[in-house]
């Protein structure tokens, strides 16, 4: 039978025994050893070492709320169940992702830790004046554009105008024609008017050469020459 007596002893013993993880921001996880970071995980000997994530299937992550708060958090895609949409846009493979506060993304930039294939969005001859492409065609983080052929003079390169959720994404546009240019010409947005607008970058892209191009949320900017 336990007495008041005994009932207040426990709890002061409980109170005690809890009272250093409430006093303390740093934590060792098998050990008793003082922590030497904010979270110290110690491998037993007994037991696999490693630190597993949350798993979850892709339509489970896709209906999870997450935003800002819990930019940095970091789960394992075990399967692909549902679409990649919304969030999830990018989680097209099983693997470890990151949430950068608006979309889940790759973690080492691909599914797995390994960097994912480009997306080929075109690999051919570019006829037409001005080569219009679609948000649509950009369902990857890294895209490449590659023009084969003769002469290119004149002819340009309309990027399209991609969302929020986008942010971040490349596209490598590449020139392997010959004895011409390639011009790039992007569409941007006029944050006074919110209407796109044409901007010419000052320099063509030469044969044998190539550029790339970020995507920043509300333009697109070339991050090498």
């Amino acid at each position: 039978m336990i007495t008041k007596s005994l009932f207040r002893q426990l709890c002061l013993t409980a109170l005690v025994a809890f009272v250093p993880l409430w006093a303390s921001a740093q934590v060792t996880i098998g050990a008793s050893t003082q922590p030497a970071a904010t979270l110290d995980v110690v491998a037993e000997g007994t037991v696999p070492a490693g630190v597993i994530p949350p798993r979850v299937n892709r339509a489970a992550l896709n209906g999870s709320a997450h935003g800002t708060a819990q930019t940095g958090a970091i789960v394992y895609v075990n399967a692909l169940g549902g679409t990649a949409t919304g969030t999830t846009v990018n989680v097209t493979s099983v693997g470890f992702y990151y949430f950068n506060g608006t979309v889940w993304q790759p973690l080492g930039g691909g599914g797995g830790g390994v960097l994912a294939p480009p997306n080929i969005i075109f690999n051919g001859t570019l006829t037409a004046a001005t080569q219009v492409f679609a948000a649509s065609q950009f369902t990857a983080q890294q895209s490449v554009i590659i023009h084969w052929g003769g002469p290119t003079t004149g002819l340009t390169l309309r990027l399209p105008n991609l969302s929020s959720a986008d942010i971040g994404k490349t596209v490598l546009v590449i020139n392997r024609g010959t004895g011409g240019t390639l011009q790039g010409e992007l569409t941007l947005i006029d944050q006074a008017t919110g209407n796109p607008m044409l901007n010419n970058f000052p320099a063509a892209i030469g044969s044998n050469r190539a550029r790339t191009f970020m995507w920043l949320g509300n333009v697109w900017t070339e991050i090498s020459a």
